[in-house]
């Protein structure tokens, strides 16, 4: 009887660690999906021939435009030169 007790006790103890790891796992990924944000990063070469890298963080649609300018205005520099 008193074998059977610490088995199940010992089982117990295992089972809540067990599923105590899973809750925090759990809590953890909800956690970095809440701080999670959009980012995007855009590499071109300039009129210089120089690389240029730019890092986005927010909205990606809300940065069109501005991605959209900063390629017209590498195509009408390369088409005066």
């Amino acid at each position: 009887m008193g074998q059977e007790i610490i088995f199940i006790s010992f089982v117990s103890i295992i089972l809540l660690g067990f599923f105590s790891l899973i809750l925090i796992a759990i809590m953890l990924l909800l956690f970095l999906q809440s701080t999670r944000k959009n980012r995007m990063i855009i590499g071109y070469t300039d009129e210089l021939q120089l690389e240029q890298i730019m890092w986005f963080e927010g909205d990606i649609s809300t940065l069109q435009n501005i991605i959209y300018k900063i390629l017209l205005d590498t195509r009408q520099k390369k088409g005066s030169a």
